[in-house]
């Protein structure tokens, strides 16, 4: 969806989409494995952050590994328990 908003002689086409900062975990993949797992989250813009999000599975932290165009590259956590994964941004969290 575009907002076209008329400054004077200038328009400004903004997409509410793009301009939505909270992060959004789409899919993991793989869906479950155990500690030393690489895990890739199809998200919605975190590889584009310039700082790195702090991703956690079930409240442990998780290395982040590589920031690639589908998505986040982690390592799950040894000690992580079956639960939500999290991730963390100056942006909010998600």
């Amino acid at each position: 969806m575009y907002q076209t908003f008329n400054q004077g002689h200038t328009s400004v086409a903004l997409s509410y989409p793009a301009v939505l900062a909270s992060p959004a975990v789409l899919a993991l993949s793989p869906a479950q494995g155990r500690g030393g797992t690489l895990v890739t989250i199809a998200d919605r813009r975190l590889a584009l952050l310039p700082a790195a999000p702090a991703i956690y599975f079930n409240g442990v932290l998780a290395p982040l590994v590589s920031a690639i165009p589908a998505g986040l590259v982690v390592r799950v956590p040894g000690g992580a328990t079956t639960g939500r994964v999290k991730v963390v941004t100056a942006d909010g969290a998600g």
